[in-house]
């Protein structure tokens, strides 16, 4: 059943869930609801890992994590959906360029962990240099959770912004 104010559409996004891993490594990461990205290491990796070597491996999981979402948000779209979307004239090219321009950023609450994306798929990573050896696995994991979720909704403010510039 559909909640009040909830489309069928919205609800079928909503439901999307990946999760995606770091070629070898034994990295995850997993979304839900849109912007809940979660990430694990597996048994004993963390200790291992030096910032800039987890740097590269987050960017990956997030360019796949982006690259996922992308093709099962197309998935989910119905028919109708489908034929009013898409580009149809110069205002709609304008549109689509100026949100693959979108510089994002989201940031833990002590900025040991950022997280930058341009258009959602140059996505960058940025690690406070000591980090990984002052903070825990767990702790680190949620620090990257919170950075995620503000680069998202940050994305997500400024693809609202541009709509309502575009289109009213």
């Amino acid at each position: 059943m559909t909640e009040v104010g909830q489309s069928e559409h919205a609800l079928r996004v909503d439901a999307i869930h990946l999760r995606v891993q770091a070629g070898r490594a034994e990295i995850r990461a997993d979304l839900r609801h849109r912007d809940q990205v979660s990430v694990a290491f597996g048994p004993g990796i963390y200790r291992f890992l030096n910032e800039r070597t987890l740097e590269a491996h987050l960017a990956n999981l997030g360019r796949l994590l982006v690259a996922g979402w992308t093709r099962a948000y197309l998935e989910s779209l119905d028919e109708e959906i489908r034929q009013a979307q898409g580009v149809h004239d110069q205002r709609d090219r304008s549109y689509a360029e100026d949100r693959s321009r979108i510089a994002s950023y989201g940031a833990s609450s002590d900025e040991s962990v950022i997280i930058t994306g341009r258009g959602m798929t140059d996505i960058r990573i940025s690690i406070e240099d000591g980090a990984l050896r002052r903070i825990g696995e767990r702790e680190f994991a949620d620090r990257t959770r919170e950075a995620a979720a503000h680069l998202i909704g940050d994305y997500m403010d400024q693809v609202r912004e541009l709509q309502r510039r575009y289109y009213g």
